[in-house]
């Protein structure tokens, strides 16, 4: 292993200085929201203050919900346009309309329970916990909503977690990138999906390269 320059870690309790920005996959973010203390998760006693957070307010959800509403009406009306029908066929069927709407209504049901918080070497999604500086593994996986990461830190703790969630709040991901790129060039296991989707190639290639003569 060789030595590589990584941004600081912030200080615990000031957060400063603040990691620089961390590279962001496509997708539409927002405003932090304003600091709830019932919803924004909190680590145990002895750990830093909570420096950002995200969860969804009532009008993250109507986006949300309006966005699945969308997506439906689109695919339905592209299917019945390829198949030469009336664009608006589907739209006839009260079964349909009954199942686009049960369908965002569940989307943002689940979306509800979604928090996030970050510290200078921690993050929390509702009660897990874990320690971004501290990773053994970062494993990457492609599914059919997105990217979802696999964080195992070395005191056992686990967390699964949608890529794009983590990105909701900038600052809050570049918390969490800073620690991660600290656990892999101190030798976290990290396979090919994470490297690619969140840019590790040149840190693997500095902490794998041979020391030379």
């Amino acid at each position: 292993m060789i030595p590589v320059e990584l941004p600081p870690k912030p200080d615990p309790n000031s957060g400063e200085p603040r990691p620089p920005a961390a590279p962001l996959a496509p997708g539409k973010r927002g405003p932090r929201p304003r600091w709830r203390r019932k919803m924004v998760p909190h680590p145990p006693a002895n750990e830093s203050p909570p420096l950002e957070w995200w969860y969804y307010n009532a009008r993250g959800l109507l986006w949300g919900a309006a966005a699945v509403l969308a997506l439906a009406i689109g695919v339905l009306t592209l299917r019945d346009w390829s198949k030469g029908r009336d664009v608006l066929t589907w739209a006839n069927s009260w079964l349909v309309w009954l199942l686009i709407g049960g369908l965002a209504l569940l989307m943002t049901l689940s979306a509800r329970g979604e928090k996030f918080s970050a510290g200078a070497d921690w993050f929390m999604h509702g009660e897990d916990f874990i320690k971004t500086y501290e990773l053994v593994s970062i494993v990457g996986e492609r599914r059919w909503n997105g990217t979802h990461l696999e964080l195992t830190d070395q005191h056992g703790h686990h967390k699964e977690i949608d890529l794009r969630g983590l990105q909701l709040n900038p600052a809050l991901w570049d918390l969490v990138y800073n620690g991660i790129l600290h656990s892999v060039a101190n030798g976290a296991r990290v396979n090919d999906i994470a490297i690619e989707e969140l840019q590790l190639h040149e840190i693997v290639e500095m902490r794998d390269r041979p020391p030379g003569p």
